[in-house]
């Protein structure tokens, strides 16, 4: 089931569906601190939101060696279907053409 991210989850999560190979937290680190430098990322912070991934069913860790790896479980798609969802039905009440029409506005 997708559960809403906050806004650094989301960015650590775009981050890792950007990702081609393995995804480990100094993979992950490397690419943030060149993205995002202002942010001054430590490696603490990251560990905690890739526990809170895994705890929300968006990651699955592996343990290789002293390395931990993780796995996507939920796609950037699938994401994105449930963040389009929620809008539609929040702001929309299911009413898609009134959602098209609000889209198109902008």
């Amino acid at each position: 089931m997708v559960r809403e991210l906050t806004k650094t989850e989301e960015i650590v999560m775009t981050t890792i569906w950007g990702m081609d190979g393995l995804v480990t937290l100094s993979a992950v680190m490397d690419i943030l601190d060149v993205q995002y430098k202002e942010k001054g990322w430590k490696a603490q912070t990251i560990s905690t939101y890739f526990r809170k991934l895994v705890e929300k069913d968006y990651l699955k860790m592996k343990r290789q060696g002293k390395v931990y790896s993780y796995t996507i479980l939920i796609s950037e798609k699938e994401y994105r279907e449930y963040l389009v969802g929620d809008v539609l039905n929040r702001f929309f009440h299911g009413d898609k053409d009134a959602f098209i029409a609000a889209v198109k506005e902008r």
